[in-house]
């Protein structure tokens, strides 16, 4: 029997959070996304690509969610150790890419 900790489950896990959200249920998806990237830490560590993932995915449900603070910063850890891979890595890219769009979004009414 597989556990919580074992790599198929934090793969469905990662996995099901991106489903969550695409289907609207962001909030679930936030849930999910924190608990296997809290998992996939501790067993897989900071720098396995499948954990980078859960963070670049975590990053953007806390986006939709409004946490854009919060988002901007797990997407910043994940950039820096993503590039490991280089620069020119497709992952790397895709991360600095989110962040950069992350300053081009128009601050909400009354903000500031």
């Amino acid at each position: 029997m597989w556990g919580a900790e074992h790599s198929d489950t934090l793969h469905t896990a990662t996995g099901l959070a991106v489903e969550l959200a695409a289907v609207g249920r962001v909030e679930e998806a936030v849930v999910l996304g924190e608990e296997a990237l809290e998992v996939q830490r501790r067993v897989w560590v900071s720098d396995h690509p499948g954990t980078l993932s859960t963070a670049n995915n975590l990053a953007v449900h806390l986006r939709d969610t409004g946490r854009v603070e919060e988002a901007r910063v797990l997407g910043e850890e994940t950039l820096e150790r993503r590039r490991v891979l280089g620069e020119d890595h497709p992952e790397t890219q895709r991360t600095a890419g989110w962040l950069a769009s992350l300053g081009e979004e128009p601050e909400s009414p009354g903000a500031g």
